[in-house]
């Protein structure tokens, strides 16, 4: 009798553990977290550890929700665990590697801005290296881009592109997907399911040298787009905020030059974004 007693006890304290874990943690899964979890926890872990709970991006895994120590896998070298990406590497750290196409980085800093740790919660920023790290073959970060385009979190929301890299993850040993292919099925048609596995077939490994251009390119694409937007903000004609340096961007560069009594290059760099910076800042400040 005591012992049925105790049983129910132990269940319902699981039970509990489990339900306050899942309303009080907002925590990111990743494929590790369960042998993570499982570690930490000893023989209980194969009760308190699930294999995957998701709500809209409201993920639960227990070797964060109970405090339990992580560093049986800190120090692992595999880039497919969540915690690699752990306060042991900044964004600081990792923005140097990620910009020359390493792979491994690029996942580690989308991480960082998708679970903010160090820097704010950016999920563009955060999708946008997972893509250039997929884009490289890196699988974990597949799985992550895939979840990313079927929540629309920092992309726009595409169920093809979500069935594509969830397919290139499984296809390539990732453990666990974030995104099940038969939980988005219902909403494409067969020709998006068709098309989706065509991008998979064709899908091919960027070199970590055409990863770093394209990470030049954004950058500076997105560099002259804000330009133009406080360019224009500020009442000089730039035309459309396009991201490509036209001539009327650059005349517009050298007339707010002038102005500042900077030297005309009609160039973009670092002192030009900063002055604008401030004079935006300025007039909204009046």
């Amino acid at each position: 009798m005591r012992q049925a007693k105790a049983i129910r006890i132990i269940a319902l304290s699981a039970a509990i553990i489990y339900g306050v874990g899942v309303i009080f943690s907002h925590l990111v899964y990743s494929s590790d977290d369960r042998t993570a979890c499982a570690q930490a926890a000893g023989i209980m872990g194969r009760i308190w550890c699930p294999d995957y709970v998701d709500t809209e991006g409201f993920s639960v895994h227990f070797v964060r929700a109970m405090q339990w120590p992580v560093d049986v896998i800190l120090g692992s070298e595999d880039s497919g665990t969540d915690f690699a990406a752990s306060k042991r590497e900044t964004a600081s750290d990792l923005r140097p590697l990620a910009q020359q196409g390493d792979a491994v980085a690029q996942f580690k800093l989308g991480v960082l801005y998708k679970d903010g740790r160090g820097v704010g919660t950016n999920y563009e920023e955060s999708a946008k290296w997972f893509r250039l790290a997929a884009e490289q073959g890196d699988i974990d970060a597949q799985n992550s881009l895939a979840f990313a385009y079927a929540k629309g979190r920092g992309v726009r929301q595409n169920y093809i592109e979500a069935y594509k890299w969830a397919n290139l993850a499984h296809a390539r040993g990732v453990e666990k997907l974030l995104v099940q292919r038969h939980e988005i099925v219902d909403f494409m048609s067969e020709a998006d399911i068709a098309k989706a596995e065509r991008l998979a077939r064709a899908w091919e490994p960027k070199s970590a040298d055409a990863a770093a251009r394209q990470v030049r390119e954004e950058t500076e694409r997105a560099d002259i787009s804000e330009v133009q937007k406080l360019l224009g903000g500020l009442g000089y004609r730039i035309g459309d905020a396009d991201g490509v340096a036209g001539a009327r961007t650059q005349a517009a560069i050298r007339a707010f030059q002038f102005d500042q009594g900077m030297q005309t290059s009609g160039t973009i760099s670092r002192e030009l974004l900063a002055r604008l910076r401030n004079r935006a800042l300025e007039k909204q400040a009046k």
